[in-house]
């Protein structure tokens, strides 16, 4: 009886109980920080889209070594979310830092498009702020319906950039276009395009969230197990975004209306 408990006993405290769900979301930051450090400082096929960034800005005389700079910085703020002394100061700095980096994203939309209708771009950075956002809440269930938001903001911004819609693709394509050959690549890209929009808004909207949120789920972990055959620091970013849908997938809180009062 207690080794069948037992793992009940894990999946409640991790998935299910407050305290849990924060460890968890705290964990996925750091995971996230750390992929994204480590593709800054070359480790990863989006380095080439994280020095076309600086570059768009035109800020640095060195755009590499700046590059390098940020992703030591990054791997070392990974760690202060780790740290519960100082956990509260370094989220809001996090969320700052996420703000202005969506604000970038807009501006190198700009510098590739000529628009500054990058919608898709900076709605990717979203679910991040929102994951941030949510550890300086109450472990209270009302407050649990925004990391479904926060998944539902990730697919409907990664579909709307899959498919050109105020968001750029090439990244998606040059990645499919390691695994699948010739037109297949950007047909793979523009396929999930359309379904990453549909699971964002049946999500945004509580449309049979259980199912879909499961779907989804299943989605995403497709996609980190892709990610780690591509490469190990895309993995470990993406893995933040499936321990957040997973939470939402069995934690039926997830599926209430957002309440912030």
């Amino acid at each position: 009886m207690f080794f069948r408990s037992l793992p009940a006993e894990i999946g409640y405290r991790l998935w299910l109980a407050p305290e849990g769900i924060r460890t968890l979301i705290r964990f996925g930051l750091w995971l996230g920080l750390m992929g994204h450090g480590l593709v800054s400082l070359g480790i990863g096929p989006g380095h080439e889209i994280h020095l076309r960034f600086v570059e768009a800005l035109g800020w640095f005389s060195n755009p590499e070594g700046f590059l390098g700079i940020h992703g030591i910085v990054e791997i070392c703020f990974a760690q202060l979310m780790l740290l519960p002394l100082i956990a509260a100061i370094a989220v809001r700095v996090f969320m700052i830092y996420v703000f202005g980096v969506a604000l970038v994203a807009v501006n190198f939309y700009h510098f590739k498009v000529g628009s500054y209708l990058g919608l898709a771009e900076f709605l990717r950075r979203m679910p991040w702020f929102v994951m941030a956002w949510y550890l300086l809440k109450p472990s209270e269930p009302r407050f649990i319906p925004f990391l479904r938001i926060a998944v539902s903001l990730m697919f409907l911004s990664h579909g709307m950039a899959s498919l050109g819609f105020m968001g750029l693709n090439g990244m998606h394509v040059e990645i499919a276009g390691t695994i699948f050959t010739g037109d297949w690549a950007a047909r793979v890209v523009e396929f999930s395009g359309y379904t990453d929009i549909i699971l964002g808004i049946l999500l945004l909207f509580r449309i049979n969230p259980a199912v879909v949120s499961k779907i989804a789920f299943g989605w995403i972990s497709l996609v980190v197990m892709l990610s780690y055959a591509l490469a190990f620091s895309d993995g470990l970013f993406r893995t933040a975004f499936l321990l957040c849908s997973g939470i939402v997938a069995f934690n039926k809180n997830a599926y209430l209306k957002w309440v912030l009062k």
